[in-house]
């Protein structure tokens, strides 16, 4: 057995167990070999094997069952998804025949934010509020896509707001059909505490997150500024 196994050395045995995975190698909620086995296997310690494990949870692939192993998880969803094309999530779920559903997770007015009230135009007397969407597929949870509104371009949202479930259906229904989006910029991060719980993302997981503003075409009115949040193990991304 190897004493010193390089870096690369676990790196290529996750590379031929994902192959294998992607292979059908294993069956749904199957349990897989464990770290004393594969490290046999591969000739190399023990500790190369968790390094390979963890990251084969952290990717969904396995789950872990203390006293019992290691399992796989199955085939795992990946959409396609374009990152620019404008079209909101759930009418791309529909077109993709999808099963999806939405959970309002949160709706309501913020404190005075010098940042969010000066890129949405607003003054500090407004009303803006949060909403805040959390987006299933195959009851999977996979994006959360948070918006702050104008009260005064929506006056509605006191009533309404809990019960949005598309902000984009929403703007085109409440006297703004045309939209388009600017400003739109996208970076892989590490996620907040409250964000991961939702998406059920290990610690260690970083999401992709896309930002900008949705605004009225012919004159650059802000209509929303979005934060969209994506599981990035859960997409396959297009520009």
């Amino acid at each position: 057995m190897k004493s010193n196994p390089s870096v690369s050395d676990w790196e290529q045995i996750l590379d031929i167990m994902i192959r294998e995975i992607r292979k059908q190698t294993y069956g749904k909620d199957q349990k897989i070999p464990t770290e004393n086995e594969m490290a046999a296997r591969f000739g190399v310690n023990r500790s190369e094997i968790r390094r390979v494990y963890k990251r084969l949870k952290e990717l969904g692939y396995i789950y872990s069952i203390r006293g019992c192993g290691s399992f796989y998880s199955g085939k795992r969803l990946r959409v396609p998804l374009s990152l620019v094309s404008g079209i909101s999530f759930s009418r791309k779920m529909e077109e993709l025949g999808l099963p999806y559903r939405t959970e309002n997770v949160e709706a309501r007015t913020i404190q005075y934010n010098p940042n969010i009230y000066e890129n949405i135009g607003a003054g500090p007397e407004e009303s803006i509020w949060k909403i805040s969407l959390l987006r299933y597929v195959n009851e999977e949870p996979v994006a959360i896509h948070t918006r702050y509104m104008r009260e005064s371009l929506f006056p509605s949202l006191p009533e309404n707001a809990s019960a949005i479930q598309s902000s984009t259906q929403y703007i085109h229904e409440h006297g703004y059909p045309e939209t388009a989006s600017t400003d739109v910029q996208m970076a892989v991060t590490n996620i907040s505490k409250r964000k991961r719980e939702l998406l059920n993302m290990q610690y260690s997981q970083e999401a992709i997150v896309l930002t900008g503003k949705t605004i009225r075409p012919e004159d650059g009115l802000i209509l929303e500024l979005f934060t969209t949040t994506y599981r990035s193990n859960s997409f396959i991304f297009t520009l």
